[in-house]
């Protein structure tokens, strides 16, 4: 059974759990992101569910979905994602962050002129430029609000107030 404690460096509720690493069973600690006790029960038993082959990918998108607290939900993402890694051999399958903008593009380029979709390609280039070539491979959610103040700004610097 699920078990958590509560850590006073991480400030947040640490989930003890069991998973099934090929034939034998492996014991973990996985950060729950989160203060409240109740909640990091629930993500300690969806873990260890998990880990056990009882939850599908959907079924963990959907209570990730159910967790209203923005940074207890990217942290569980990350828990449950490296846990069903271990039980299933693949994981919850995040984007990247220039999958992301890549797709965009595609998405918008069908939408607008060819001039602004061309505008949009060296807009998004420019922002997987401004968070540094090795970041432009990391999961979509590790993108912060002050990378995408930072990019802002220096296009703030870079172009006229209307632009």
């Amino acid at each position: 059974m699920a078990s958590i404690w509560f850590d006073e460096r991480g400030a947040s509720w640490t989930a003890c759990i069991t998973v099934v690493e090929g034939l034998a069973l492996r014991q973990l600690k996985k950060v729950t992101g989160t203060k409240d006790r109740k909640l990091a029960q629930r993500i300690a038993d969806e873990l260890e569910e998990t880990g056990q082959g009882r939850r599908k990918r959907e079924d963990i998108l959907t209570f990730l979905e159910t967790i209203s607290d923005l940074s207890a939900r990217r942290k569980s993402s990350v828990a449950f994602d490296s846990v069903l890694r271990l039980a299933t051999g693949s994981g919850l399958e995040s984007r990247t962050i220039r999958a992301f903008v890549e797709s965009w593009i595609e998405r918008t380029r069908r939408e607008v002129a060819p001039a602004t979709a061309a505008r949009y390609r060296q807009v998004g280039n420019g922002f997987l430029a401004s968070i540094g070539a090795g970041r432009e491979k990391a999961d979509l959610t590790s993108v912060t609000t002050d990378d995408i103040v930072r990019f802002r700004d220096s296009e703030a610097s870079r172009v006229a107030a209307k632009t």
